[in-house]
């Protein structure tokens, strides 16, 4: 269905490869570099990025294993895609967690 795949004829990506390679191909359409939907991406992950910090003295396996903060575990995302209907038409990007697919028998 095309309600899948546009809004407002615009094409939403339903990844963030697809966000990348839709940009790639309205450059070259237009002959000059496009970024829409990168730096949607960009402004979300920068306002995102505040909720991650950075473990040192720990390996990415140590804290999936739960070896480095107790009582916490890893947790996967993904990029929501959409179009605002704001006079422009403007791309926007939300990162989700996927908190359903946590354990909730740990302590």
């Amino acid at each position: 269905k095309i309600r899948d795949t546009h809004k407002f004829g615009i094409r939403l990506p339903k990844t963030v490869e697809e966000a990348f390679m839709i940009d790639d191909q309205m450059s070259k359409e237009v002959g000059r570099p496009v970024r829409l939907w990168t730096a949607a991406i960009e402004k979300e992950m920068g306002k995102a990025r505040v909720a991650f910090e950075k473990l040192d003295g720990f390996t990415p396996e140590q804290v999936r294993a739960n070896k480095a903060l107790v009582g916490y575990q890893e947790i996967r995302g993904h990029m929501i895609f959409d179009i605002k209907l704001d006079g422009r038409f403007t791309q926007k990007a939300r990162f989700v967690g996927q908190g359903n697919l946590t354990d909730h028998r740990r302590n």
